[in-house]
């Protein structure tokens, strides 16, 4: 194989990624499988053979999470959002606008998050033998002694998690495998990685997943059990199981050519002409009450506060919204970085969630007066474009706009939402003809109160 270009790019939150690009034909953007780097699989002959068999007929997209291999080091925040800001800063600089995302091993719930979140990008998803819930794959006091290992004595806890991928059958490639760990990052890191897959769920995502789907996993693997990929099936809508033979999780040493003939088979499927034919058709005729919130910017908030407090304020900002649109039927678009955009079937549910929220960002600032929460909500009604899971056109951008308006804590939206919601009790203060960015006519806003007295 040719001596491959590593390139560069930078996160949301300014960490330096590598990654490679190879191989001609439909992007097949690849996480890594734990923490290991792209630029040593010649390490581990099993793992270098499975790539080279994903890279015939694909363009083939891999790349360093932070703190691993060519990567930038020495970061703290490991969690799922943060590793999926790696997968979206490749996916941006690698130019890639629809792709088919493999996701696995303990990198398996970034690839649930991110397709979640983007499904304008993600044209199909592969999941293989992972988790949307740390503690199904491992208790507690296990995750913890392990990550208390790697931190006391890298070089053991490395051969322990290859003898996990092994099984001890492949001797000479566990030994391999241990090396590529301990070549590839530290042991700090990979305990801050076992730590976070204590803590994750992204369980609630699942059912947010709207392209084509599969799981693959083996039948006989005693510590990741094919009952928790039964279960990731089931939660996404239209997913498909693949069991297959074996009892070894890393796909390398699983009959590798059996698993990428299943993935080739798959995405030939979804991408041929009679699928999309059988798929529904986008209606551009029904009417959508758009929701954006929006709050101070994550950047400014982690050169304040550092990474882990303004992570910690999107995860409350996340958690506020998303109760509040199940509570009126909404559904959630995507994350738009420091924000969440939503759609509702009528105006008085948008306006109902969107008090709630304010409501909610309200008591837990007063729960925790510390607390640098601001959150700005714009809503508009229209007839937007449905695409691929995503919303487009001049009723969608003039929602956005209409949230870059606000001020923290304030509730716009325009006259046509005010319209629709009359006689249901809401109370809109007239804000008079605003002009907004990229609108040739000024627009009448409106501002809705809140406050309960």
């Amino acid at each position: 194989m040719a001596e491959r270009e590593v390139r560069y790019c930078t996160t949301e939150d300014g960490v330096r990624i590598a990654y490679c690009v190879e191989g001609d034909g439909p992007p097949l953007v690849v996480t890594p499988f734990l923490a290991e780097s792209f630029d040593l699989e010649h390490l581990v002959p099993q793992w270098e053979q499975l790539f080279r068999l994903l890279r015939e007929g694909f363009q083939l997209v891999r790349y360093d999470m932070r703190g691993v291999g060519l990567s930038e080091p020495g970061t703290d925040d490991v969690g799922p959002p943060a590793r999926a800001r790696d997968l979206d800063a490749v996916v941006q600089a690698a130019g890639l606008r629809r792709f088919a995302l493999l996701a696995w091993g303990m990198q398996g719930p970034v690839g649930i998050h991110y397709a979640a979140t983007q499904r304008g990008r993600v044209q199909a998803l592969i999941l293989y033998c992972t988790y949307s819930r740390g503690l199904d794959i491992m208790t507690e006091e296990a995750g913890r002694s392990l990550a208390d290992l790697a931190r006391a004595n890298w070089g053991l806890a490395a051969r322990a998690i290859a003898d996990l991928s092994s099984r001890r059958e492949f001797g000479e490639a566990g030994l391999a495998m241990a090396h590529w760990y301990r070549q590839s990052t530290t042991g700090e890191t990979c305990a801050r990685l076992w730590e976070a897959c204590m803590e994750t769920d992204v369980s609630d995502e699942l059912a947010q997943i709207r392209c084509p789907a599969l799981v693959v996993y083996p039948r006989d693997d005693p510590s990741w059990r094919l009952a928790v990929g039964q279960r990731l099936a089931a939660a996404i809508p239209g997913a498909r199981l693949v069991p297959v033979p074996g009892g070894f999780h890393a796909a390398a040493f699983a009959r590798a050519g059996e698993t990428v003939t299943i993935i080739r088979d798959f995405l030939a499927e979804t991408a041929s002409p009679k699928r999309r034919a059988r798929a529904p058709s986008p209606s551009a005729a029904d009417v959508h009450t758009i929701l954006f919130t929006d709050m101070e910017s994550s950047a400014a908030l982690r050169q304040r506060q550092g990474d882990e407090k303004a992570q910690e304020l999107v995860r409350v900002h996340n958690a506020i919204v998303r109760e509040a649109l199940r509570a009126q039927k909404g559904k959630e678009i995507k994350h738009t970085g420091d924000g969440i955009m939503a759609t509702f079937a009528s105006a008085s549910q948008a306006l109902r969630s969107a008090v709630a929220i304010q409501r909610g960002v309200a008591a837990h600032v007063e729960e925790h007066p510390d607390a640098a929460l601001r959150v700005y909500i714009g809503l508009n009604a229209g007839e937007p474009i449905v695409e691929e899971g995503d919303l487009f056109g001049t009723s969608v951008d003039l929602a956005k706009r209409i949230c870059d308006q606000c001020q923290p804590g304030e509730i716009l939206v325009s006259d046509v939402v005010r319209q629709l919601a009359a006689g249901k009790r809401f109370l809109f203060s007239d804000r008079g003809d605003t002009a907004l960015r990229g609108f040739e006519d000024p627009v009448r806003l409106y501002e809705v109160s809140w406050r309960e007295d």
